[in-house]
């Protein structure tokens, strides 16, 4: 898990973007919702190549970074 937001990795991926604008939209100290940011990422773009797991890890990744908590939501 990465600690700094300069610590993130600096490959740019297609959707990063849209996790980002999702993410930036959150309050620090709340919950992002995996399931809810996955369903916005496809509704928003469509045309994304990287899979569920790809973006969990992603949002996984960078929410903390920005003093957001992950919900692991995806079964419900």
């Amino acid at each position: 898990m990465y600690e700094r937001l300069d610590e993130l990795p600096t490959r740019q991926s297609d959707c990063q973007t849209p996790c980002h604008e999702l993410i930036l939209q959150a309050r620090r100290g709340q919950i992002i919702s995996v399931k809810e940011t996955i369903a916005a990422v496809r509704r928003d773009g469509p045309h994304l190549a990287e899979t569920d797991c790809e973006l969990v890890e992603f949002i996984v990744n960078v929410a903390p970074a920005f003093g957001l908590f992950v919900g692991f939501d995806l079964r419900e």
